[in-house]
């Protein structure tokens, strides 16, 4: 066993089964959170190029 896996085991079996439930939903949504930001991000990034890009294109 890994020490994460030793550590949430230890963690998990402390905890009442809500506050374990509570533990993992925090958990699923940053994870999410962070996917939805670097989505973002990308979406921000690509737009700020595509301008530049046309611009370029129309000039030369």
């Amino acid at each position: 066993m890994t020490d994460m896996a030793s550590s949430w085991l230890t963690a998990s079996t402390s905890l009442h089964r809500g506050e374990v439930d509570e533990v993992v939903h925090a958990i699923k949504w940053q994870t999410a959170s962070r996917y939805r930001m670097v989505g973002a991000f990308a979406r921000i990034d690509k737009e700020e190029l595509d301008p530049i890009l046309s611009i370029t294109t129309k000039v030369a």
